[in-house]
């Protein structure tokens, strides 16, 4: 299948010259090698359906030949190579994903943990579901603005508190006051591109309200990585242009690697949340200073 998406991206797009198509096309053929493993399981077809339809989405959004045509096209393909799946699924899932794909893919990594949330509840009946139904999206300097007496860890407590779930939008470059909302490496996320939505960054962090610490609480950092003129650019901004002859960042300047995007879950504070618990050290082995393991046992969090 992977094979007619590259030929078919080629002849439709032959004139496109942006590197984003050129990467997606690189991708797929080395996919393409190893059909066995892309052969989805009964159960597990919606998921890869999903994959190819956000490869599909990336392309076009990118590439700027979103007409009803190119739309038909790849969604000909998609009901060819997804039978089992049903079509007015796929049709869904592809539209949400040429309308707002990185705020689609957030909503169901948060509905993903709600999910997991109710599992836990219903294994141990002490523990009651808390996270929202929604999460709230806010630039950070939107944030800055409603809340500008506040430092930037109170501005997060008190959208937190507000909404429930909250995913803030571009931290790494500097806001109108001059200050960064929080620092971010400048070979990694990308945070000085302007977004749709007129402002810098095209990452951000998953933060909630956990009433257990009665604060707000990052879940996880995420984000478009750089590609080669964001690399530059943020080099430049942060002064450290020295960057450039390392060996990631040689073969991204020299267009040798894909587009990417990417970020983590902190598997730790997740468990915190789910299950519930106070200090880090409840859900996971390490060193301690005895005195703080005899504070946290006093008050009921024996760490590990």
């Amino acid at each position: 299948m992977l094979r007619r998406l590259t030929a078919f991206f080629r002849t439709r797009f032959r004139a496109v010259q942006h590197r984003i198509l050129r990467w997606r096309l690189t991708l797929a053929e080395l996919f393409a090698k190893a059909p066995k493993r892309l052969t989805p399981r009964p159960e597990t077809r919606r998921s890869h359906a999903d994959v190819i339809i956000n490869l599909f989405a990336a392309v076009i959004r990118r590439s700027g030949e979103s007409t009803d045509d190119v739309k038909e096209a790849a969604m000909d393909i998609l009901r060819s190579d997804f039978p089992n799946v049903e079509h007015v699924w796929l049709r869904e899932h592809f539209q949400r994903a040429l309308d707002s794909p990185a705020t689609a893919n957030i909503k169901l990594l948060l509905a993903a943990i709600r999910r997991t949330e109710y599992l836990v509840c219903e294994t141990y009946e002490n523990i009651k579901p808390f996270l929202p139904e929604q999460i709230h999206f806010i630039h950070s300097e939107d944030l800055l603005q409603m809340y500008p007496d506040l430092s930037p860890k109170e501005r997060e407590d008190a959208i937190c508190k507000k909404y429930g779930a909250v995913f803030i939008i571009g931290i790494g470059g500097k806001l109108s006051n001059g200050e960064k909302h929080d620092g971010r490496a400048p070979d990694y996320d990308d945070w000085s591109t302007v977004a749709e939505n007129g402002k810098e960054g095209l990452n951000g962090d998953i933060l909630i309200w956990y009433p257990v610490l009665e604060r707000s609480f990052e879940l996880s950092s995420m984000g478009i990585r750089v590609d080669k003129e964001s690399l530059l650019r943020q080099l430049k901004i942060e002064g450290k242009e020295d960057r450039e002859q390392l060996y990631f960042h040689r073969r991204l300047l020299a267009d040798e690697l894909p587009l990417s995007i990417g970020g983590g879950i902190g598997q730790s504070r997740l468990c915190m949340v789910l299950l519930h618990k106070a200090h880090i050290g409840e859900i996971q082995a390490s060193i301690w200073p005895e005195d703080m393991r005899r504070e946290c046992a006093k008050l009921g969090m024996p760490l590990i």
